[in-house]
């Protein structure tokens, strides 16, 4: 049999065939409208911007070049929990099988970490306690001057231990009070406590009465809040109202252990049905790199006190397992939460303006009553005090002069935070929280102040006391005032930015959704935005589309009306440009543009026709070629209204696949064999009872026309199949994992059906289309499938099967032979445009 093989499709560099993208290019003197003038201002991001790497960290990688020190010797960091107390992170991971003891570390800005021992202990330990023998995900939580460790004897129910100090020493508590694993603890607004935990059911939740005892009347497993199996790794954490709740599984051993997210509103009596799953599910997912295996998260304030960071391990080998620590930053649109994983080039956090521990000289200075900042902060800022040893304490900012300031005033006697303006030495109450558990005066507290447009959020120890106070600020010195004798000050700091600022200034990874209400508002780095009073943010209804509800969705209201967004991308190439927008839209043009400040190219580029019956439909709209770095990310509309809700920059080529493989003999280029196979007849063969895959090409392929001859072999039982993966990645083969664990499209044959599968693991997997068809074993059939955007069209023997449009495509990805149970032969396979 004459074998042809026409191109390597690993690299898909030489095809002959230019992609057709739905866009145009626009010049200057066009009279479209399609180039901007002039910035008035310009600066490079990537000037400002640094980036620090996460493989740093891996000690398997790097032996003893890994910066973070005492690691569990063929353990390493795994499942990590952060604590931010006092301006100070500290990391706590899981402990070895056969030790005692719990390691931890501690960091200023999240990227550089040290270890911590704690008082008589040995070096690098916080606890040594004897039932932190396989001390499994330690998580610790501050409340009213002591600390509580919560962790579970090699997955085998819980202790909670406590401490005076983050550092230790932690000792026992309480006895062992099971509930399975990973228990994760939420102090909401109103001082509510939960516990959260694992469950073949999905994750679990109890209601505490205090630090120390949850009541196990109710332990629902919440609906959606589930990976298709066990579901483990819980965090819950709450911003601007909204829960989010991050969850993880099935299997810490397998490379396709992942992260998802549920949201929800409000907690009510009965919270079984409370959290909504993320469409955009799994957010963390990887296993074609060395950052593999991602899960077990938690999330932690970011040192700017607005951002917020994801705190991860992944999968270094299953031995162990080893694994390592990932940091990376999370964004949010509504109930829209987004991340990047990245081994390298994660964007670094962001410090505050101002920061000082204690009664610095050289960052305070006194004005009679007041201590306050040497610096002012900005109008819109977020602000942190801590102190111990009063009862009441007043915490200043805006303050001009010792007439003219505002201030929060904590009197933990009387339960209140009251937030009052001070004009012309006219004291005016502004608004009031009222605490409900006694608090000692002893023992340090928390106020965070964030004011933005208007608005001011008062926390209280990580609750929210006072929410959207509306109160016009000014730039001026924090501080206190009045402070008690024998109060003493710990950490206070601010930062330029509140109530989500940070996710439109930051650098977002361009390979992530980022969320159309996180655009420049100001003039950072270029124009930011030119918005018509048609234009403007709006919360996506369960009406108008289930699937984002709560998302944030931005309408360029009039032709002309622009935005830009500051991304980041890890490496130069061409990338396709994948909107969410409103399905009416279709038709309709949007001018986008990459970089360039004053002229340069703006792509008119026609938002496809989507046949869906939802509200918004996700598509391909361009391609662009893609420098690495900060870049900026221009979106205009064109000819009338256009709303949109998220994009993102997903791989893509200039060339389409060009390809031909008889199939007679193993593939030396552009094939990659996840298993092994056999060769039969003139082809290659998979025998009955086995999971197998080989992918061909890479994940730049988008559009195509696949065409093979395939036999079933023998009977293929009620649930055996085989047929063809496209658009697909992410496959894991674990003893953990079924047919279902890869993303993409999954045609499948039996001997009385073809269906069309779209996999996503367990969390979103299913048929969207089949037929009933009688194929005959050991008979070729001549399979036909053809991708043009969202519409997959499926032929047999010539015979059109069905065509069907998905408005939540896989956009991009390889092809490949795959089966599920059913011995197959496949021959001669071509791919083309």
């Amino acid at each position: 049999m004459k074998k042809i093989l026409k191109l390597s499709m690993v690299a898909l560099s030489a095809l002959m065939l230019v992609s057709a993208a739905a866009c145009d290019s626009g010049s200057a003197d066009d009279g479209q409208g399609t180039t901007p003038p002039p910035s008035t201002q310009y600066s490079d991001p990537n000037a400002q911007l640094t980036t620090y790497d996460n493989r740093a960290y891996n000690e398997y990688l790097l032996g003893d070049e890994a910066v973070i020190e005492n690691q569990w010797p063929g353990y390493g960091i795994g499942d990590p929990f952060i604590m931010r107390y006092n301006g100070m992170y500290y990391l706590y991971v899981s402990s070895l099988d056969t030790e005692v003891g719990v390691r931890a570390y501690k960091s200023a800005d999240l990227v550089n970490w040290a270890p911590v021992t704690g008082s008589g202990l040995e070096e690098g330990y916080v606890s040594q306690d004897p039932v932190t023998l396989a001390a499994y995900a330690p998580e610790v939580y501050y409340y009213n001057g002591t600390f509580y460790m919560y962790t579970s004897p090699g997955g085998n129910g819980h202790y909670i231990l406590t401490s005076s100090s983050p550092e230790g020493p932690f000792v026992a508590a309480t006895g062992n009070f099971g509930l399975s694993i990973d228990g994760s603890v939420l102090i909401d607004d109103d001082e509510q406590m939960y516990f959260s935990y694992a469950s073949d059911q999905g994750i679990r939740m109890a209601r505490m009465t205090d630090m120390l005892t949850i009541d196990t009347s109710s332990t629902p497993a919440l609906t959606g809040v589930q990976i298709g199996g066990w579901t483990e790794g819980s965090y819950i954490m709450k911003r601007d109202g909204i829960y989010y709740l991050t969850f993880t599984g099935n299997h810490v051993a397998s490379d396709g252990y992942r992260i998802a997210y549920a949201t929800a509103e409000e907690l009510p009596e009965s919270y079984r049905n409370a959290f909504t799953r993320g469409q955009n599910n799994p957010i963390a997912l990887e296993t074609e790199s060395e950052l593999k295996g991602i899960g077990h998260s938690s999330t932690v304030l970011g040192p700017d006190m607005d951002s917020y960071y994801l705190a991860y391990h992944y999968l270094n080998s299953s031995g162990g397992p080893n694994r390592s620590l990932g940091i990376d930053r999370l964004t949010f649109n509504g109930t829209m939460m987004s991340v990047a994983p990245s081994l390298d080039d994660s964007v670094t956090p962001a410090l505050p303006e101002f920061y000082a521990n204690g009664r610095d000289k050289s960052r305070f200075e006194t004005q009679g009553e007041f201590l306050l900042s040497n610096v002012q902060a900005p109008a819109n800022f977020t602000a942190e005090f801590n102190v111990s040893g009063a009862a009441n304490t007043t915490y200043v900012f805006g303050y001009t002069n010792a007439q003219n300031y505002m201030s929060v005033t904590l009197d933990l006697t009387e339960k209140s935070i009251v937030l009052t303006k001070v004009v012309d030495g006219v004291s005016t109450q502004i608004a009031e929280g009222t605490l409900v558990n006694n608090y000692a005066a002893d023992k340090l507290h928390t106020v965070r102040i964030a004011a933005r447009d208007g608005v001011v959020d008062v926390v209280f120890d990580n609750m929210t006391k006072i929410d959207n106070a509306q109160l016009e600020t000014v730039a001026g010195n924090i501080g206190y005032a009045s402070l008690a004798d024998g109060a003493e000050v710990g950490y206070t700091a601010f930062s330029d930015v509140a109530m989500g600022m940070s996710d439109e200034r930051e650098a977002k990874q361009a390979s992530t959704f980022v969320g159309a209400s996180t655009y420049l508002h100001d003039d950072t780095y270029t124009d930011g935005y030119d918005l018509s009073e048609r234009s403007g943010i709006s919360t996506i209804t369960e009406d108008s589309d289930y699937r984002f509800a709560g998302w944030k969705a931005l309408t360029l209201g009039a032709a002309g009306d622009d935005v830009s967004y500051l991304v980041y991308n890890r490496s130069t190439g061409r990338y396709a440009l994948e909107l969410v927008y409103l399905a009416e839209d279709a038709g309709k043009q949007i001018g986008v543009k990459i970089d360039g400040v004053n002229g340069g190219t703006v792509w008119r580029c026609t938002l496809p026709e989507v046949d869906s019956e939802n509200g918004y439909v996700k598509a391909i709209v361009g391609e662009f070629e893609m420098d690495a770095g900060a870049r900026i990310v221009r979106i205009e509309a064109l000819d009338g209204s256009v709303t949109f809700t998220a994009f993102r920059m997903i791989e893509a080529s200039a060339q389409t696949p060009v390809y031909e493989q008889s199939l007679a003999s193993y593939a030396q280029t552009g094939a990659d064999y996840k298993t092994i196979w056999k060769l039969k007849d003139n082809g290659h063969y998979a025998k009955a009872g086995t999971r197998q895959l080989v992918y061909f090409g890479d994940n730049a392929i988008t559009d195509f026309t696949l065409e093979v001859e395939v036999l079933l072999e023998g009977a293929t039982g009620s649930s055996s199949t085989a047929g063809i993966v496209f658009h697909a990645r992410n496959y894991a083969s674990s003893p953990h994992d079924s047919y279902t664990s890869i993303q993409g499209y999954y045609l499948a044959l039996s001997n009385n059906t073809v269906v069309l599968e779209r996999l996503n693991y367990a969390d979103d997997s299913g048929p969207i289309a089949s037929d009933a068809q009688t194929i005959q074993s050991d008979v070729y059939y001549k399979l036909k499938i053809q991708a043009r955007g969202n519409v997959i069209t499926v032929w047999l023997n010539d015979e059109q099967v069905f065509e069907v449009t998905d408005d939540w495509a896989f956009a991009n990805g390889k092809v490949g032979l795959y089966t599920n149970g059913a011995a197959v032969i496949f021959r001669n396979l071509k791919i083309s445009s």
